[in-house]
């Protein structure tokens, strides 16, 4: 379980990093101030209040749903924008630049509710975006989702 925990904190998973770690540490009261620490970076420092979503998250940043494109009947292209300056680049500049583009992922949370994969009111989902790291620096990013008739974050 710790190691575990401990990718998952290295990712900045805070659901997956956070689930089962308050009935942890019941039994184990030194594991107290990592649930704190975890707690904050979540954007929680006071604990999980119910089903509202913080306005920050350590490793976040806030976009919104512009608009939704159907490509099929089980698949979409969401369209992300964000004004958040914080929102980080996929692609570091200057000397450790790479010439040729590389594949680059993202992590959506959904708001959700309370849920089986933590503690937290969201699921966390990996996508690769469709659009370029360029785009995503201009604060626009697309992903092609697949839609689940019982999914998460798609029913």
């Amino acid at each position: 379980a710790a190691r575990a925990r401990q990718h998952a904190v290295t990712v900045s998973k805070w659901n997956g990093a956070l689930h089962g770690l308050a009935e942890q540490a019941v039994q184990q009261p030194a594991l107290q101030s990592e649930l704190r620490e975890l707690l904050k970076k979540a954007g929680f420092p006071e604990g999980v209040d119910g089903a509202t979503m913080p306005s920050a998250i350590a490793n976040y940043s806030q976009w919104s749903v512009e608009c939704v494109t159907p490509v099929t009947k089980h698949s979409a292209v969401l369209r992300l924008v964000s004004k958040d300056v914080k929102r980080g680049t996929p692609h570091p500049r200057g000397r450790g630049r790479l010439p040729q583009p590389i594949t680059w992922h993202t992590t959506l949370l959904a708001e959700v509710g309370a849920n089986e994969e933590g503690p937290l009111p969201w699921i966390e989902r990996d996508y690769t975006p469709v659009s370029s790291a360029k785009e995503w620096d201009q604060g626009r990013c697309e992903i092609l989702i697949k839609i689940y008739p019982n999914g998460a974050g798609t029913s």
